[in-house]
């Protein structure tokens, strides 16, 4: 009996699911370009096909991982330090060139972009396109570059059911010493992607990634094809990054310095051989 019972209600798990997968909120379509520059910026565009199916929201997040703690060079030598992407938001606009509001937000090691008016509700499909530039994300080497960018990040909570990545390079003709791989899953994951050159750019496609799921893209080139920055620009990174953490281990320091001047400029007891005399007020 428990058996025909199930194979009754077979037909409508098998019809029912698919309608369940097409009634929660997704992206349909996720295509990012980026254009990467000789002197080691890229601009990146994303355009998002958001389905907030029969939901109501006000808009979307945009989490993008910026905030590190790694090792950093610091124009002298190389520490453990915070270390933080600089990455600059062009625009924000739907598939006319509208521009959508938008807001700047700091959450958890990500920069947050908060895309949509309070108050104003969307529902189905959305177009979303995002345009920024990104500097600092070149890792530096003895011997070569490191371009190595997590260009969904892991802060999705629904699924990217179709995703492309296309990078260009400064040059059409790369160097010999050229090596690109691309991964995606969870953070750690290990999972290679297929990806390709063609005609001077880089393509890779996944798809579908499940909520949280990254998908980052590694290139590798010899030393020199891009260009690097100066030590100065550097320290000031590094300073900008680090300034609390500078000023709390500098400032006892610091402090010490200026009661240590003062008392020599004004608390100085005076020479025990010489003759003190008395003074009255």
């Amino acid at each position: 009996m428990k058996r025909f019972i199930l194979f009754l209600l077979f037909p409508l798990f098998v019809v029912g699911w698919p309608l369940t997968a097409l009634s929660q909120e997704r992206i349909d379509q996720y295509e990012i370009s980026a254009e990467l520059k000789q002197d080691s910026s890229f601009i990146v565009t994303e355009e998002i096909q958001y389905n907030f199916s029969g939901r109501r929201r006000q808009g979307i997040y945009r989490d993008i991982p910026v905030y590190l703690f790694r090792k950093t060079d610091t124009g002298f030598g190389t520490i453990d330090a915070n270390y933080t992407v600089r990455l600059e938001v062009l625009s924000v606009t739907d598939q006319n060139g509208r521009p959508y509001n938008y807001k700047l937000m700091d959450r958890r090691g990500d920069l947050r972009i908060r895309i949509g008016t309070p108050g104003k509700y969307l529902t189905g499909q959305r177009t979303y396109i995002l345009k920024y530039k990104v500097v600092r994300a070149i890792n530096e080497f003895v011997g070569h570059d490191e371009f190595y960018w997590n260009f969904v990040g892991t802060g999705w909570q629904i699924p990217i059911y179709n995703l492309s990545v296309k990078v260009s390079f400064p040059t059409e003709e790369l160097p010999g010493e050229f090596r690109h791989q691309s991964f995606k899953g969870r953070y750690g994951s290990n999972q290679r992607v297929d990806g390709e050159l063609r005609n001077g750019y880089y393509y890779a496609e996944a798809k579908s990634l499940h909520p949280h799921e990254a998908f980052t893209t590694n290139f590798s080139f010899p030393e020199g094809y891009l260009s690097r920055p100066n030590p100065f620009q550097k320290i000031w990174w590094f300073f900008l990054d680090n300034m609390i953490n500078l000023l709390l281990l500098l400032g006892p320091l610091l402090m010490f310095l200026f009661f240590k001047r003062a008392h020599n400029k004004h608390g100085k007891d005076p020479d025990a051989h010489l003759p003190v005399s008395v003074q009255y007020t």
